[in-house]
């Protein structure tokens, strides 16, 4: 399983929130409407039984591996959990609850690098980021960078600086490309390569309509390519971008991609890689 440090240790407390209130209301619905014990509900979610007491208490903000966890042992999704009032009438047989999630851990890692990609698709600098989402300098470096699972409450702050639900934002399937920039457009995208981050740069050549695949980097990495001869083009499952020259592309590589060249005549394009190292894993 995942190893994080929970943002709620970082993040400050959150009394008389709502979303807080929601959270323990619900929970404690389901659990008096199955009779489980708070050992029970805590095995069934696979957290641990004092993270059940604080949060029924209301007196916690929790990580959101474990709000996806819970909502799992009631077979719910998170939009229902996160609701006004559960109505006991929808929640089915204890035999028949069903996991909505299939990975708790990788929905909570894949926040830190959604709020990288979806900042700089609105083209804000993290100065500029900070001031509207109302977060700290040193909450934005630690979530982009993995460093922290991201509390409940502050996933819901991210969520209304993109203009998004909580639950959109957290079940959202994106496209990996983050930025396009057309030279025709006299647009750029170098501004968003960080003087502080490593990033390695490969000069690369392609011609005869050949195909080259690139291989899936941790998540939270990201590559830009740009055209310094001919065109190329970048494909993923279903999608493709025709990139010509001077053109450039910003994309997510947690997945795998190809990079074809259109003619028999060459094609050479920058690539810079910034890898993230995968967050430490306990066994």
């Amino acid at each position: 399983m995942t190893e994080f440090t929970s943002a709620s240790t970082t993040d400050e407390a959150t009394p008389g929130n709502p979303l807080l209130e929601r959270l323990a209301r619900n929970v404690r619905t389901f659990r008096e409407h199955y009779g489980w014990s708070l050992a029970t509900l805590a095995e069934r979610a696979g957290v641990s039984i004092n993270i059940v007491k604080h949060l029924l208490r209301g007196g916690s903000n929790p990580g959101i591996s474990t709000v996806i966890r819970l909502a799992n042992a009631a077979g719910i999704p998170l939009g229902t959990l996160l609701d006004d009032e559960i109505d006991r009438a929808t929640l089915v047989d204890e035999s028949s609850i069903i996991p909505q999630y299939r990975d708790a851990d990788a929905m909570a890692s894949a926040i830190g690098p959604r709020t990288r990609a979806y900042r700089m698709r609105n083209n804000w600098s993290r100065r500029r980021f900070i001031e509207h989402a109302k977060i700290s300098k040193g909450m934005l470096h630690y979530l982009e960078t993995s460093a922290v699972e991201p509390s409940v409450t502050m996933v819901e702050r991210l969520a209304t600086a993109f203009g998004m639900s909580f639950t959109d934002f957290i079940e959202v399937a994106e496209s990996p490309v983050i930025s396009i920039a057309r030279a025709s457009a006299g647009e750029h995208l170098l501004t968003h390569l960080d003087a502080t981050e490593r990033v390695d740069l490969e000069d690369c050549r392609l011609s005869d309509k050949r195909v080259a695949s690139v291989p899936t980097h941790p998540p939270g990495s990201t590559a830009m390519l740009y055209v310094v001869e001919g065109a190329i083009r970048v494909s993923f499952e279903g999608e493709h971008h025709l990139l010509q020259n001077g053109d450039a592309v910003l994309l997510m590589t947690d997945r795998p991609y190809s990079v074809s060249s259109t003619s028999a005549e060459a094609a050479r394009f920058l690539r810079f890689t910034r890898t993230k190292n995968p967050p430490h894993s306990a066994m």
